[in-house]
């Protein structure tokens, strides 16, 4: 099923939440307005990128701050405790000619926000900011030759955006069946911030040929996050719901992986999600709390058991809601906890596992592409396109 550039992006305005469209960016992003020394928009802005082996400290050193700066930034305790700086990544520096003071702008990889780091003579500090960028949309295709990655890396500089790109069929799609040759294309968002583009945003529409036959992949916005899904395939079916708002699948279920902490190959038996820390773990269906713990490897942990000899696994939590209780009734979508790097971990994500009958499972066998607090609006959205897009054809005809 083909769909316009121009329609898709009048159904992403028509189904994006009413919340979400008129909320002001303050109150959107649920972050206090602060005070800064200057709140005027800086004289001139310059689009800069981070050098091979940058650290947030390099970077606002060589844009002329002193260690005194640093140090009243530092007590600010505004910047999250790991800031990681990649090489090429995108920042704004802004200077303002009447007070003669200097803005550093890093941009959340996730969120619709920068951290703001200033000086103004001696004084130095840093805030959190909503950022109402403008989007732009861009549509990329072609034939493979090599990797989807490379392909999509070449032709938009962009490696995240690849791999946001694969995402969208990673659950329901057998990636190592692609052939030299085959059909791929994308839509996505390209985010602007004072005329300067910062970074990619989200994969609106994926199409990939498998096997002589073409997938194609919508993204739906929630309130929450948001979803793939393929308009011509419900998903009732599947046993349980995402665990989480948004899918950013870092790793598969597989028998050998090379373990990043044991240096080893060893079994994964889940799916890993690597999300921002604290976002809301949640139950993937009704269910009864078997255990709550905290181990070397697993970290903080919670296990599930639902009907049918279903058990899920929640592992490496940040956080465990505090009245959860083991033989407490869950019910899917309920919140458990949050997403943390506890136990054998490098990066804030969830390791989610299934056991069917006593043994592991292959979770995308049996997963959503959605959480179940996401179901109405997902699902009723694939209704009402399919609805729109059948009168379209009619039209047409």
């Amino acid at each position: 099923m083909k769909m316009g550039f121009k329609a898709f992006a009048l159904f992403l305005i028509m189904f994006t939440p009413l919340a979400t469209l008129q909320q002001p960016a303050y109150a959107a992003s649920g972050l206090p307005v602060l005070s800064m020394v200057n709140q005027s928009q800086p004289d001139k802005v310059f689009l800069k990128k981070a050098r091979k082996g940058d650290t947030l400290f390099t970077i606002i050193k060589r844009e002329g701050f002193s260690q005194n700066h640093w140090s009243q930034i530092i007590q600010a305790q505004v910047l999250p405790k790991k800031f990681v700086i990649s090489q090429g990544l995108n920042f704004r520096v802004g200077t303002h000619k009447k007070s003669k003071a200097k803005e550093v702008k890093f941009y959340d990889a996730h969120k619709s926000q920068a951290y703001v780091i200033w000086k103004s003579g001696t004084t130095a500090g840093v805030f959190l900011a909503p950022v109402n960028f403008e989007k732009r949309y861009k549509q990329v295709e072609g034939h493979l030759k090599g990797s989807i990655i490379q392909n999509i890396v070449d032709h938009t500089d962009d490696t995240l955006l690849a791999y946001r790109f694969l995402n969208a069929f990673k659950l329901d799609a057998k990636m190592r069946n692609l052939q030299r040759g085959a059909y791929y294309s994308l839509k996505y968002e390209d985010l602007y911030d004072g005329g300067l583009r910062i970074r990619s945003g989200e994969v609106l529409e994926a199409s990939l040929e498998i096997k002589g036959q073409l997938r194609e992949r919508f993204f739906i916005p929630t309130e929450e996050g948001g979803a793939f899904i393929d308009l011509q395939k419900n998903q009732d079916n599947k046993l349980l719901y995402s665990p989480v708002n948004y899918l950013n699948i870092t790793s598969l279920f597989q028998k050998r992986r090379f373990h990043p902490i044991k240096r080893r190959r060893v079994a994964h038996l889940g799916i890993d999600f690597e999300l921002p820390l604290g976002s809301p773990v949640l139950s993937a269906e009704d269910g009864t709390i078997m255990k709550i713990g905290k181990s070397r490897g697993a970290g903080r942990y919670v296990v599930i058991e639902h009907e049918d000899g279903v058990v899920s696994y929640y592992n490496h939590l940040n956080s465990i809601e505090k009245d959860l209780e083991i033989g407490d009734e869950v019910l899917a979508g309920e919140d458990i906890g949050t997403i943390g790097c506890s136990g054998y971990c490098t990066k804030p994500h969830l390791h989610f596992a299934v056991k069917k009958k006593g043994r592991f499972i292959d979770p995308a066998q049996v997963i959503r592409t959605y959480s179940a607090i996401q179901a109405p609006v997902i699902e009723s959205t694939r209704t009402q396109l399919l609805r729109d897009f059948s009168d379209i054809s009619e039209t047409t005809l």
